[in-house]
């Protein structure tokens, strides 16, 4: 009997080569750049947040290094910080518990909803008396539900400060994510949907106090040259960086409705291996889907519930086997099989041992 592979497609997990195949237009701006010197919160830069803003529909819009660093930023210059705790998802990126502790304060978790996103009611109950601001992530461009979120914070006197990281271009009713909290605060990291040459980030806010802070806490407390108001980061905008976002700005609608539809295929195709991949509900149609999130299951676990805890699958390497010898531990609303996993290839390295010849 002759076995046959069936073909293996490989989807790269980076299309910027793709991308920037064809990239004359933000070379010419480099080099028109270069002749001028104009580096430094050049000129570029007031050009890109003004067209940023524009975009979340709010007055102001603070270019820095990174999506991280204005979180860390925003938490400062709201005054949070050492002795506050600050609400957010689990399942995010580091960067957003990161930022709460950089600025000084501790992360607390609530659990999320079937979207993957802060569960309003969980948030509720996680507030205690040292709280003192939310930060909902909008996981892959999918839009916490921030009118409960803000209902919330507002009865318990909490800022809220929106994750932002993967939304731009998302919205919630036709309001822009950044204009939904106290602040947004957005990244320009090369996989999303707005991507830059490195890294890049901008916080957005209509508070013109806050934005006039944020914007000297981005670039050391400089009032002027020679003049210090308090003392800051070094976290500004490259202005490369904002030639290149100027570019890009132009091909953010091309871009994200590409990354809508290739989310769509992946959700029809993936949708008939239930229950052992589970694809999260997508109802909020302004969702960018920036990136893609979707979790497995153990094939150990065969619960007939309706909503399964969602797990993903690893391999013995002890014994070979996918099987998990028991039930995948539940942790803040995602769960994982690894410490079933340990157990098990810890059990089987005791066989192997206890099976062993001893020696005469």
């Amino acid at each position: 009997m002759v076995i046959t592979q069936a073909p293996v497609t490989r989807v790269p997990y980076s299309y910027l080569d793709q991308q920037f195949r064809e990239s004359e237009s933000i070379l010419e701006g480099i080099r028109q750049l270069a002749k001028t010197g104009d580096f430094t919160l050049g000129r570029a830069v007031g050009e890109f947040e003004g067209r940023f803003a524009d975009l979340c529909n709010v007055k102001h819009a603070i270019g820095v290094n990174s999506g991280t660093d204005g979180l860390i930023l925003t938490l400062k210059a709201l005054g949070v910080g050492v002795g506050d705790e600050v609400i957010t998802a689990p399942n995010s990126f580091i960067a957003s518990a990161g930022a709460i502790a950089m600025a000084g304060a501790t992360p607390r978790f609530a659990d999320i909803n079937e979207q993957y996103n802060l569960d309003p009611g969980c948030l509720e109950k996680a507030i205690s008396a040292k709280t003192k601001a939310v930060i909902p992530v909008h996981l892959t461009g999918n839009p916490a539900d921030m009118d409960r979120i803000n209902e919330i914070a507002m009865r318990h006197g909490l800022l809220v400060i929106e994750d932002a990281a993967q939304a731009v271009g998302a919205a919630v009713d036709g309001r822009p994510t950044g204009s939904l909290g106290a602040a947004g605060c957005f990244s320009l990291h090369p996989l999303k949907n707005l991507n830059v040459w490195g890294d890049g980030g901008v916080i957005t806010t209509n508070d013109g106090d806050l934005a006039e802070r944020l914007r000297g806490l981005r670039n050391h407390g400089l009032v002027g040259r020679d003049e210090v108001a308090f003392f800051g980061h070094n976290s500004r905008l490259h202005t490369i960086q904002a030639v290149v976002a100027n570019v890009l700005l132009e091909e953010l609608p091309s871009i994200t409705e590409a990354r809508i539809r290739n989310a769509a295929t992946y959700d029809e195709l993936l949708r008939d291996l239930a229950p052992h991949v589970i694809v999260p509900p997508r109802p909020t149609p302004t969702g960018v889907r920036s990136r893609r999130a979707i979790p497995t299951r153990s094939r150990s676990s065969r619960s007939t519930a309706s909503t399964p805890p969602p797990a993903t699958l690893s391999r013995c390497s002890e014994c070979s086997s996918g099987e998990s010898s028991s039930p995948p531990t539940r942790i803040s609303g995602w769960s994982s099989d690894s410490g079933s996993v340990s157990s098990h290839r810890r059990r089987c390295r005791a066989r192997k041992t206890r099976s062993r010849p001893t020696s005469a």
